[in-house]
């Protein structure tokens, strides 16, 4: 029985704390509640390579998820473990720091099995093309999987068409379509076709709206001799430009009516501390669960607990079973980190340093809103605003009005995700 691992990009922490010190994301653990406490479950580390050595490498309270040493790779950037023993994924950049190649691997009992290769290719710096292979056995070739081809226009990506191997045909047969449209240089609708043998048919919509910048309706449909919609969204804002409602409708009876909405609450840097859902029973409204979530000083994600409601104590608190995600950093040197411009991630802030506009490119879907902060070397909140769903991020920004400095970037709904970027005038 093949194996066949989905191989993604994990994108890497390089955020700006002080003067020649960034942070690093080197572990995340997950824990669940029983009998009273958090019992461990699983981790995931992160090692880099290319002369990139452990600065402050703490015990402790850390000692508890190192299931498994962080192994070093002379010639790849990124070494990832999860779990302990359990799967393996390795990425490979180029000069220019584009990931190229990304291999997963399981482990067998006694070393680790690779199953498959993602390649990345380019055009003009844009990610146009993905081929995944797949192992057959040990000492065989790849045998293709499948491949994505991506095209652009000005305002970002327009069409991603999936190809799967057709072994018989020994050919690259088609089997879905994704087309974006957009208005006013918002995404405002992603059509998803299926390949019936000699053309697209229609499959699935989602439809988005927006009051200014902020998008505040998404919803979705799906092809049955008509569109027929399922699902929808609704986004309130704070004059923060926070989400601070999220109602989720189902189409019933030729109306929306909601039946399930979130409550956020923010920092003055706009970090999510809580978000407390609600669903609708018998026509009221009844707590089920809170998300609860802690930051580091330099506003990265330290934990992110998951609370049900309790009825008898009327609160939330933790219960049999309930997750708990808590986040590792580590402080580094950049001046000591050989082929420095090669540790980018799919996040990408060009050009660095900058005087008064930087460009921000994103090669990873967004599937919901979402918020992009830039923070300054205090960790204080210099810019933030909110964007719509998307598969292909590409933005300008003007930063002529912030002074020179040392800045980090930062995707809030991801919240580890962020890279490093210095101003100069």
């Amino acid at each position: 029985m093949k194996r066949h691992f989905l191989l993604s990009c994990i994108l890497l922490v390089n955020s700006f704390v002080a003067p020649a010190q960034s942070i690093r994301l080197i572990a995340k653990s997950d824990s669940s509640f029983y009998s009273g406490s958090y019992v461990f479950g699983g981790s995931t580390h992160y090692g880099y390579s290319f002369g990139r050595a452990l600065l402050n490498a703490e015990s402790g309270d850390r000692t508890g998820i190192w299931g498994e040493n962080l192994q070093w790779a002379p010639d790849e950037e990124l070494f990832m473990s999860m779990g302990i023993n359990s799967i393996r994924y390795t990425y490979q950049y180029d000069n220019d720091g584009r990931l190229t190649r990304s291999y997963g691997a399981g482990w067998n009992g006694t070393a680790w099995d690779t199953g498959g290769v993602t390649t990345y290719h380019y055009s003009n710096s844009i990610w146009d093309t993905t081929y995944v292979d797949e192992w057959i056995g040990v000492g065989q070739p790849l045998e293709p999987m499948s491949r994505e081809i991506r095209t652009y226009g000005p305002d970002g990506l327009l069409t991603t068409e999936l190809q799967l191997w057709d072994n018989v045909m020994n050919a690259y047969e088609n089997d879905r379509m994704v087309t974006n449209t957009y208005t006013a240089g918002k995404l405002t609708e992603v059509l998803t076709t299926i390949w019936d043998g000699t053309a697209y048919t229609p499959y699935s919509l989602a439809e988005y709206t927006y009051s200014g910048d902020n998008m505040d309706t998404a919803s979705n449909a799906y092809y049955s001799g008509g569109w027929i919609y399922t699902s929808r969204g609704i986004y309130i804002y704070d004059g923060n430009n926070d989400v601070v409602v999220t109602e989720i409708q189902g189409w019933q009876n030729n109306v929306w009516e909601t039946t399930l909405r979130w409550h956020m609450d923010y920092d003055n840097d706009h970090n999510m501390l809580s978000r407390l859902e609600e669903t609708l029973t018998n026509g009221v409204w009844e707590n089920t669960i809170a998300l609860q979530c802690t930051y580091t000083s330099a506003n990265l994600i330290e934990t992110q607990a998951e609370l049900p409601w309790n009825a008898t104590s009327g609160s939330f608190i933790p219960q049999q079973g309930s997750g708990k995600i808590r986040y590792y950093y580590e402080e580094f040197d950049p001046a000591g980190v050989q082929n420095n411009v090669r540790h980018q991630s799919a996040l990408k802030v060009y050009p660095n340093p900058a005087s008064n506009t930087i460009n921000i490119n994103l090669n990873t879907a967004q599937t919901t809103p979402f918020a992009i902060t830039i923070f300054d070397a205090t960790g204080k909140s210099v810019r933030h605003w909110n964007e719509a769903p998307t598969t292909f991020y590409q933005k300008q920004v003007d930063v002529s009005n912030l002074p020179s400095g040392n800045y980090f970037l930062r995707i809030d709904n991801r919240p580890q995700e962020s890279v490093q970027f210095t101003i100069m005038k």
